[in-house]
């Protein structure tokens, strides 16, 4: 004799079971439900009311896209392992809150941190800068040595901004060593993240993949100066390039010009 086993009823599967299953129920949990969803709107929403621009700018660049989705992705499946596995709505909400809040920290926030660095060329090179329709006083002083040759420079340039807002000179200066230095001088730069200064060669040129990465963005205001490797020879006709590398984007660039 064979015994016949009924389909388990609702009331018979396991909690777990029910949990995968139940949708939210009451105004208290569709609240703890929906509110990581309506924070990312919101400070998404924010940021594309204010830096709708910079914003869109994402959209023309394939690693922008790529980091889009990876972090929507993950949102996904954090938000399945929690439903999954905590009980609790509410530390649910807790965590995927904190999640955003982490995500707006790193990518959302720094477009509005402006960072300022000032950097005396006396301190860097030990002496000012010889730039061409400068007058330059040397006391006249018998018998006297030949001054040393000081850093000179050699282009200029103005940054103009590539869907952010830009501002400022940027300069190759030759050191009495023979070396290359840029100075970015008195610049203003939109904020973002991760920022690196590049040194390219040609005119306008707004791609880094045929780049010299010369060093992290010190800060986007301010004046600042930045070694360049030994083997690069630049001069006029060269870009040098503001680079987002989190999003793939550039930011603002300055062709050199001779002075």
């Amino acid at each position: 004799m064979t015994t016949k086993t009924s389909a388990p009823t609702p009331e018979t599967r396991s909690p777990r079971s029910r949990r995968r299953l139940r949708l939210p129920e009451g105004r208290t949990e569709w609240i703890a439900a929906l509110l990581p969803l309506v924070l990312l709107v919101g400070i998404m929403g924010f940021f594309f009311a204010t830096r709708f621009t910079e914003a869109t700018s994402a959209l023309k660049s394939m690693r922008a896209v790529l980091v889009v989705a990876a972090l929507t992705g993950a949102g996904l499946v954090l938000a399945f392992l929690l439903y999954r596995f905590v009980p609790w709505i509410w530390a649910r909400t807790a965590v995927l809150c904190g999640a955003v809040l982490v995500f707006a920290f790193y990518f959302v926030l720094p477009g509005y941190q402006d960072h300022t660095v000032v950097e005396q060329a006396q301190d860097v090179f030990g002496a000012t800068i010889d730039r061409p329709g400068t007058p330059v006083t040397v006391p006249v002083v018998p018998d006297a040595p030949p001054a040393p040759a000081g850093p000179m420079q050699i282009t200029a340039g103005t940054f103009e901004g590539i869907d952010h807002r830009a501002a400022g000179g940027a300069n190759l200066i030759r050191r009495p060593d023979g070396g290359l230095t840029i100075e970015l001088l008195d610049i203003d730069i939109q904020n973002g993240p991760d920022y690196d200064v590049y040194l390219v060669e040609g005119v306008d040129e707004q791609s880094n993949s045929d780049g010299v990465r010369i060093d992290d963005l010190k800060g986007n205001l301010g004046t600042q100066y930045y070694d360049v490797p030994a083997d690069v020879d630049a001069g006029p006709d060269w870009t040098i390039l503001i680079w987002c590398q989190t999003f793939g984007v550039p930011v603002a660039n300055a062709t050199q010009a001779p002075v």
